[in-house]
Parts: structure tokens; sequence; C-alpha cells
């Protein structure tokens, strides 16, 4: 029984959900069958675990239906019972925490029993809380749709089909439904296609983007910024759509939901990061920006918590900006809000980064014996600062040593992606080619072109510097 849907079910619910599915079955409305809920009662029993050699079908049926043997339809059936109730709970559950749906219902209940002044003033309810929505995503144009629906079949049943001006209300909100999730859809698509090897249906883009055009969104927020950002992602895009699409991610924040907002953002540092690595250097300061926006709306944090990575991604940002003093107030005050597993390692990689950076060597090397190798990507960017800094130091036989075991360690790892094992290993191989070109004689000219040529590849610029001044200049 340890592999039935039915264990399965309640290894999932906390000690919560098991007090009020209790209550659930307890309720005559919803059973009437006092075996199920004994059945129930005797599972519970072994909450939260449930063990596999407690959860035998048999014993548990023997246990819940003393001295009586039922046969295996029997029992399968009781336990098949219970876990139809179980999910039939679990959509309860969730419809209670349905705002619009429920109240939907509730209009639609009204209308169909004729109930004219409950159906006013429900009406009424819901097109206020609808009005005082800031977040207007596809979500809430769907609920308009289904809201004036009903009100359109209603007036026709009292006044037949008279002009009814909510009959356009209901095209207009259909559309913009429909718009913003083509819009977000489209950009899915076509940002999967560029980093998968799967093939995606994208024909309707160009379509899409032209029929925008010429559509009034500039007043639906959701549905400007998605559309931007596909006029972004196809190459379509004028020199005015990133600003404007920076824009409304920092000035118009409370216009989102939480959900879109998160993913434009995602979409927007993209695009910054690519144009940084095309070489567009400008690219670098227009992603700092957007990450203290998001700082100070707190909506990179998620329940509180700043991921690790992003920690990390925010701090080198500001370090390559030489933005020292913001990173070293960065790395401190949000110290305390990164997940606790990663807290340790990740305020000493940075702060050894930011150290690094000041040209204090022997400080950042003294942070970095902190850094726990329990995440690969701060076991490669630790790596690779220490082989940063012994350059830098000239402490050839460490570097040597290091370049050694960084190429061992690059073969060996497994959760390494592939992408960063190539940028990695060309790293290292570069490093090692600057370092022999001083006893090798090699032209520093072909050494430049090589970097230059070389992807992927981490810190082109540092080695292109370096390859420039040679080891030890």
């Amino acid at each position: 029984m340890q592999n039935s849907k039915l264990v399965a079910l309640l290894r999932s619910f906390e000690p919560a959900d098991l007090r009020r599915f209790d209550d659930y079955l307890s309720s005559p409305y919803f059973n009437r069958q006092e075996n199920l809920l004994t059945l129930y009662r005797t599972l519970r029993a072994f909450a939260p675990t449930f063990p596999a050699d407690q959860c035998n079908r048999f014993d548990v049926w023997e246990r819940a239906h003393p001295g009586r043997i039922g046969s295996d339809q029997e029992i399968a059936s009781e336990m098949n019972a219970l876990l139809k109730h179980l999910e039939a709970f679990l959509g309860m559950e969730r419809y209670q925490q349905t705002t619009a749906l429920k109240e939907l219902h509730i209009l639609e209940s009204f209308e169909k029993r004729h109930l004219d002044k409950n159906f006013k003033l429900q009406l009424k309810r819901i097109h206020h809380r609808l009005a005082a929505e800031a977040a207007q995503n596809e979500q809430h144009f769907l609920q308009r749709y289904q809201v004036v629906d009903v009100e359109v079949r209603s007036l026709m049943h009292h006044q037949g089909r008279a002009y009814d001006n909510n009959l356009q209300q209901l095209v207009d909100y259909l559309d913009d439904f429909y718009l913003i999730a083509r819009l977000r859809l489209t950009c899915e698509l076509i940002n999967r296609q560029s980093i998968l090897s799967g093939s995606y249906d994208t024909r309707l883009a160009g379509g899409l983007m032209a029929y925008l055009r010429n559509y009034d969104h500039e007043n639906v927020p959701t549905m400007a910024a998605y559309y931007l950002v596909l006029r972004l992602l196809v190459g379509e895009s004028s020199t005015e759509d990133y600003p404007r699409l920076a824009y409304l991610l920092i000035h118009n924040t409370a216009a989102f939901a939480e959900v879109d907002w998160r993913e434009l953002f995602s979409y927007a540092q993209n695009y910054c990061i690519r144009q940084v690595k095309a070489g567009e250097a400008s690219f670098l300061n227009e992603l700092l920006v957007l990450y203290r926006a998001a700082l100070e709306t707190g909506n990179l944090l998620e329940h509180g918590v700043l991921s690790a990575w992003k920690y990390k991604n925010i701090a080198s940002v500001g370090l390559q900006l030489q933005e020292y003093e913001w990173v070293e107030s960065f790395i401190h005050a949000y110290r305390g809000k990164l997940p606790e597993e990663f807290q340790e390692t990740a305020f000493a990689y940075n702060l050894a980064d930011l150290l690094y950076h000041r040209g204090e060597y022997e400080q950042a090397l003294k942070k970095l014996l902190k850094v726990e190798f329990t995440d690969v990507f701060y076991s490669l960017g630790t790596r690779k600062m220490m082989l940063m800094i012994y350059f830098e130091q000239g402490a050839t036989e460490a570097m040597l040593s290091l370049i050694s075991s960084f190429r061992l360690f690059l073969r060996r790892n497994q959760l390494i992606s592939e992408s960063n094992r190539k940028a990695y290993t060309n790293f290292v191989n570069l490093v090692h080619a600057i370092y022999r070109i001083a006893d090798t004689g090699h032209d520093k000219g072909k050494l430049v072109a090589q970097i230059q040529a070389t992807q992927p590849l981490i810190d082109e610029a540092w080695l292109l510097e370096k390859a420039h001044l040679g080891y030890g200049g």
C-alpha cells in the first residue's frame, strides 16, 4: 500500500490539512459513510510518514474493521472511496481560496434563480473589487469577461436582443485576456527555443506584433510590457523599447501581478546580459539600475528570502561597475536574507570578491577559505577567483597546482553543465597560455585574437588585459 495514490496523497498533508479533512469527513453534507471516517482515522494514526510496513492494506482494514474479513474488491472499493473524498477535499480547499470563482458562482446562482436584487448587489460588489485591482493581467480580464458574460445573459433574459453596450465590453475583455495570454506564451516559446534544442511554432509572432502596433495597449501595463519583451526577443525592437520596459517595471510595479513582474524582470535582466555580452557595456549599468529598483521594492525576495545566486549576480554587476561602497553595503545588508544553508558561504565568497576587486588579495584568500563547496556555482567561482589572485600575485607554484586540480575538477564533476564546463575550461587554458607566453615567445597578438575567438568564455576582459600585460606585468 506504500505505493498507493491514497497513501502518497496523505503523506503530502500537513497536520492542519489532516485536521481539516477530519472535519470534512465528519460533516454529513460531504460524507454519510461512517466507515470511511473510521478508515481515515485508522490511517491518520500513522501520520506523517505513513511507514510502508505499517500501512499494509489488509492490516489497515483489520484495524478499521476488527474481526471482519474483507475481500480484495471490498477493501479496494472502500479505499478508493476515501481517495475520492481526499481529492474532493483538495478541490474544496482550493475553491475556498479562490475569491473570484466563488463570486462568479454566486452571481450565476442569483441569475438562474431570477433574484434580481441579489444579482445587482453581487454584480456591484464584483465590479468594485475588479476596479480596485491595480494588477490587470490575463486573469483580471478573464474575470471581467466571465462577469460581463453573466450580465449580458441576464439582460438578454429581461430585454431580449436590444442594444447592449455590455456586449462590446465582453468582446474587449476577451481580446485583452487573449492578447496578454498569447503574448506571454509567445515570449516563452521564443525564449525556450533560443536555449533548448527543440523547435516551436512561432509563426504568429509577426502577426501578433503587427496587430498590436495599432492596438491601445498603453493603458494595460502587463500587455504593453509583454509586447515590448516580444519585440526585444525577435530583434525588431527600437532604441525606445528597453527603456520603456524598464520604466514600467521600475516605476509602475503595482500594475503587475507578482508572478508577471518576476517573469518580465527576468526577460529584462537577460536582455541586458545579452547586450553586455554583445559589447554594449552601457547595459551593465542598466542591469544594476534594475537590480537596485527590485531590491528597493522587495520584489527580488521570495517569502522574504534572496537566493544565493541572485545575491552573487547583483554583487558581481556592482563590482564590474566599481561600485565598491554600494556592493559592500549590499553584501552586509542582505546577508540575513539569504537561505540559511547558503548564508555563510555566499557572504564569504562575495566579500572575497569585493576584496579581490580592491586589490586586497591576501584578505580575499582568507575569506575564500570559509567558502564551503556545497554549491557548484560557488565552487567554480571560488576556484576561478583563487586562480586570478595567484596570477596577479605571481604565485607560480600555487597557480600551476590550481590549474591542474581545476582541470581535473571540471572533467570529473557531473553537476557542471556542458556550457559551463567549456567556458571554465577555456578560461583555465587561456590563463595557462598567458603564463607560458613569456617562455614560448608566442606572439601576444595571436593570443589576443585567440581569446577574442574563443567561445564560450568567462571573464574575457580580464584575460585580454592580462594577455596584453603578460604574466607578472
